[in-house]
């Protein structure tokens, strides 16, 4: 069975429960969050081909050169207060080795924007990321971006996207938020607790936020939870780990905050790196978000 048939077929049973099946259902993925179900997030996460930490590239910007695998959030119309947010996906990330371009394919589509702006450095928890930006900033297009830290990124990909002569997000035809990197092997997870602190972004409608995030990993228990914002934007989220992935529910604790599912995974040779990406409504309007964070 070849990749893009067995994408399909796992997608396509993802809101089965699949306990005590064998042969392929064996190798898609557990109920990572024990609610009976495998969810689009838990399917997406079993339904790309895992970069390893250790197994090939020494950094996650340099697995991006290559073309790396990733699961995405996204949605193929803007969202609304009609409309949830989309649903899970897989999706792929390659970016040109000089950071001229950067192509993202996700929902069958191939999507290729030059860079339009020089690289520029941001502080996330005391760790230094890099972020690329690709496409016209002065003009309506498509445009993206690639947040890199050593293991994790976040990229974010806005189709026909409009914004105001003061950078406001106006309107947009579709968008995609991928998280990827080198995922910590299954045989280096962490027996000690860590907690990790970063940022977590926020797309509700065309209001687009930039909040704080973080996470207590328990990898003895199995547990990683944590929050989001605060006061009329904050949330919990509770998480169960298997291997190095993690999946569960993000809950909201103000007006404006989310209620839905979260997916994700850790990153590095010793999961110094947390990223993953949010689903749900807001509010009554549908919302999606991702994260990224490290070791404190």
């Amino acid at each position: 069975m070849n990749n893009i048939v067995k994408t399909s077929f796992i997608l396509l049973f993802s809101t089965l429960a699949l306990s005590g099946c064998s042969s392929l259902f064996d190798l898609v993925t557990n109920d990572i969050d024990g609610d009976g179900v495998i969810s689009q997030g838990e399917a997406s996460l079993a339904a790309y081909t895992q970069t390893l930490a250790g197994s090939g590239p020494a950094t996650g910007s340099a697995a991006q050169i290559s073309g790396i695998a990733s699961y995405a959030v996204g949605s193929s119309t803007p969202i609304t207060s009609t409309s949830a947010s989309g649903s899970f996906k897989n999706a792929t990330v390659t970016m040109a080795a000089n950071q001229a371009a950067i192509t993202i394919q996700v929902d069958g589509q191939t999507h290729v924007v030059p860079r339009a702006l020089a690289a520029s450095n941001k502080v996330i928890n005391g760790q230094n990321y890099t972020l690329h930006t690709f496409g016209d900033p002065g003009a309506a297009g498509n445009r993206a971006g690639s947040l890199n830290g050593q293991y994790a990124s976040l990229t974010y990909f806005f189709n026909n996207v409009l914004y105001s002569g003061g950078g406001v997000l106006q309107s947009y035809d579709s968008f995609a938020f991928i998280p990827n990197g080198l995922e910590t092997p299954d045989s280096q997870m962490p027996t000690q607790s860590a907690t990790y602190g970063g940022i977590y972004y926020l797309l509700v409608g065309t209001s687009q936020k930039e909040l704080s995030f973080t996470a207590t990993a328990d990898f003895a228990a199995g547990i990683v939870n944590g929050g989001v914002g605060t006061g009329a934007d904050r949330a919990t989220y509770f998480a169960h780990i298997e291997g190095n992935h993690f999946a569960g529910t993000m809950s909201a604790l103000g007006a404006n905050a989310v209620d839905g599912n979260v997916i994700g995974a850790f990153y590095g040779p010793n999961a110094e790196e947390i990223a993953g990406a949010v689903q749900g409504t807001s509010a009554g309007q549908g919302a999606a978000g991702y994260f990224i964070g490290n070791k404190n």
